[in-house]
């Protein structure tokens, strides 16, 4: 369905376009029709996606008022990635030409899982290629003008937190105390409340300790839990213990690094406010932790 619009020229009818629905896999995974969700996606994964798009010429040419020999089209898809109703990145383009003789086209794209966070947004449009010689006083008269366009965007795994992993020896980058035999270690930065969320924080696992790397790479999902859970109470708990927690929320940018902790503290205090949040963190710390435990529990949305 194309976008609701409005343009000051004349734009093409869903009649005149044939779109077939993006079908989207992982890695050698067959494809499928996109959903919702793309399940079992992963940083690591690279995203395949294809679709076909096809014009009735003539009807194209006479929703434009344009000769059909004089109509010259493109088609463009735009893949963005990040939380909100727009794309925060957009991570490629694509541009193809339509043939009046030959009007269908099939894109296919592959997007490494690394550039993606929380949404795949595909952003299809069709434009005008060059001005045309012939056409009414409504007919789109600017090379690039958008006849059409429509937008499919899919969940990474419902809205998941994510965040990068990497595996080091402790000992070089804790050459003193007892850091060097921790399992794993988050690094992240208080100050970087309005960071986005998706490289916000970051995962090392010690590989001085081969078992728990193993064990991460076979998805242990209790030591997956507490990995996550570490993450979630470091940052709410920075958070809640701040004395301008309130300022910081009224100010929350979608995607962020806060407000992504304020989304954890929503679910796991619900109808509680940040002063509420932040007494139980002081007096009754166990259970403010064990909250955001079962928060981190795999596999619960």
């Amino acid at each position: 369905m194309s976008s609701p619009i409005a343009r000051p020229f004349l734009v093409l009818s869903d009649a005149a376009i044939t779109a077939d629905p993006w079908l989207l896999g992982l890695n050698d995974d067959e494809l499928a029709p996109a959903g919702q969700a793309l399940p079992k996606w992963d940083m690591s994964a690279l995203v395949k996606a294809r679709r076909t798009i096809r014009v009735n010429w003539d009807a194209a040419a006479s929703d434009l008022r344009i000769s059909p020999e004089h109509l010259k089209l493109e088609i463009g898809v735009l893949v963005g990635t990040g939380k909100g109703r727009l794309p925060r990145l957009t991570v490629q383009r694509q541009r193809l030409p339509l043939e009046r003789f030959s009007p269908g086209v099939t894109v296919a794209l592959e997007v490494n899982g690394s550039h993606l966070a929380t949404v795949l947004d595909l952003h299809t449009e069709l434009y005008i290629a060059s001005v045309p010689d012939h056409g009414d006083l409504l007919s789109p008269s600017s090379e690039g003008a958008i006849v059409w366009d429509e937008r499919t965007r899919v969940l990474l795994e419902g809205d998941g937190p994510r965040f990068p992993v990497m595996a080091v020896p402790f000992s070089e980058i804790f050459p003193r105390g007892t850091a060097r035999r921790a399992p794993w270690h988050i690094h992240w930065t208080p100050s970087d409340w309005h960071r986005d969320f998706h490289g916000a924080l970051q995962l090392f696992l010690n590989t001085e300790r081969a078992e728990v790397v193993e064990r991460m790479q076979q998805g242990d999902t209790l030591l997956m839990q507490a990995v996550l859970a570490e993450a979630v109470t470091q940052v709410c708990s920075a958070l809640v213990l701040d004395p301008d927690a309130q300022d910081l929320a009224d100010a929350a940018e979608d995607g962020s690094l806060l407000s992504q902790a304020l989304y954890w503290l929503q679910l796991a205090f619900p109808r509680s406010t940040l002063a509420q949040m932040r007494e139980i963190a002081v007096h009754r710390p166990g259970e403010f932790g064990a909250s955001l435990l079962a928060l981190s529990e795999i596999g619960v949305p």
